[in-house]
């Protein structure tokens, strides 16, 4: 489907970012680079994903990638082979997804940092909205991964936020960790063109999470 092929595209380009990731500024560079001769390739290494939007790896030492397709499963590269078995499956969970376009679905993902002792990773999806005036919400939930290293408990799913979302575009998702030990979430604006909510947008106005990049201490008590 369109949704596929784009996204597909999008998977490949982030691998070729992944590659041309600058050093950290703290590391210093001993000698000059000589871009002659320097030669940049294409590789792939998998294939038969629909929408992949997130791609990630546990600091488990596994050197498995875990790929998200915004359908709702999360499929494993393991060992330069994509496993026949999601990690995870919640496509039963997600609001209704255009297949020629939507920015609805499996939207984010991150690994605790202590992932390998702990198990605990993170999700964000669209799904259904019993209020009139959303089109969907956002749902931020916490996973852990079973006794088999490839399979997720689906049972251990635990919801941390719901985020009323008016439209059905601009929904945000991505997850990442802070060196600070934090989940940082980014939201979009909440849908429309040029973020025309209310008086000044969504993006700035306080009142409301939408637009806003979210700080959230996981391993809190409550």
């Amino acid at each position: 489907m369109q949704l596929s092929r784009h996204l597909t595209y999008s998977l490949v380009l982030m691998v070729c970012c992944a590659c041309l990731q600058p050093q950290p500024a703290q590391e210093d560079i001993s000698a000059n680079v000589n871009p002659q001769g320097l030669t940049i390739n294409i590789k792939m290494i998998a294939d038969g994903f629909t929408g992949p939007v997130v791609m990630e790896s546990p600091t488990d030492g596994s050197g498995r990638l875990f790929i998200c397709e915004q359908t709702g499963k999360i499929k494993i590269i393991k060992n330069g082979k994509v496993l026949s078995k999601p990690f995870l499956d919640v496509s039963s969970k997600l609001d209704g997804i255009n297949k020629m376009y939507s920015e609805k679905g499996l939207l984010g993902m991150a690994f605790h940092p202590q992932y390998k002792t702990n198990g605990r990773f993170f999700i964000y999806y669209s799904a259904p909205s019993a209020q009139k005036s959303s089109d969907h919400k956002s749902i931020l939930a916490e996973y852990k991964v079973s006794a088999d290293a490839d399979i997720a408990d689906a049972a251990s799913a635990r919801v941390i936020m719901e985020i009323e979302q008016p439209e059905s575009n601009h929904n945000g998702g991505q997850l990442a960790f802070g060196p600070d030990g934090f989940l940082y979430i980014g939201l979009g604006d909440g849908g429309g063109g040029g973020d025309e909510h209310g008086s000044i947008g969504n993006g700035q106005d306080l009142t409301t999470w939408l637009g806003k990049i979210l700080r959230i201490d996981v391993n809190g008590k409550s």
